[in-house]
C-alpha cells in the first residue's frame, strides 16, 4: 500500500523476499487477493491467497491459480488454474473456471468445464 504521491509505502504481507504478484482489493475495500510464485523453474507454483488489507488472517485459497478477480458484492473469488504439467509463464495455460467462498471455504467449478485459455478475468458489477 502506498499514498497516492507515492509516500509511505509498506509491505502489506511483510514478506519481501517472496514473489507475490496480481493484488485485487475487494470492492468493500477490507480484504485482497494475490498470488505467489513459490520454487522456480519448472518446479514452480503459483498459488492464491487471501488476507485482510492490514496484512492479518492470511489463508491459502489454492494451489495451481493464474489468475483470481472478486464479484460485485465482495463475496465471491473466481479464479483460473494451471493446465496439468510443469509451471510456464505463457498465455493460454489454464484449464477451467472457479469460484471461491470466502465465508465458507468452499470451491466449485462452472458448469462449463471445458473452458480453456482464458487469463486477466474480470467479474462483471450485474454478477455475469
Amino acid at each position: 500500500m502506498v499514498n497516492a504521491d507515492g509516500s509511505n509505502p509498506v509491505n502489506l504481507t511483510r514478506t519481501p523476499g517472496v514473489n507475490e504478484i496480481y493484488p485485487h482489493v475487494s470492492p468493500r475495500g477490507d480484504k485482497m487477493t494475490f498470488l505467489v510464485d513459490e520454487h522456480s523453474g519448472e518446479l514452480t507454483v503459483r498459488s492464491a491467497y487471501l488476507m485482510n488489507l492490514d496484512g492479518s488472517d492470511r489463508r491459502l485459497i489454492g494451489k495451481d491459480i493464474r489468475w483470481t478477480c472478486w464479484n460485485a458484492d465482495g463475496t465471491r473469488i473466481a479464479y483460473v488454474k494451471n493446465e496439468p504439467g510443469p509451471f510456464s509463464y505463457k498465455d493460454g495455460t489454464t484449464k477451467g473456471l472457479f469460484f471461491y467462498d470466502p465465508a465458507v471455504g468452499t470451491h466449485r467449478e462452472h458448469p462449463n468445464k471445458d473452458i480453456y485459455h482464458i487469463y486477466n478475468i474480470c467479474w462483471s458489477t450485474d454478477g455475469n
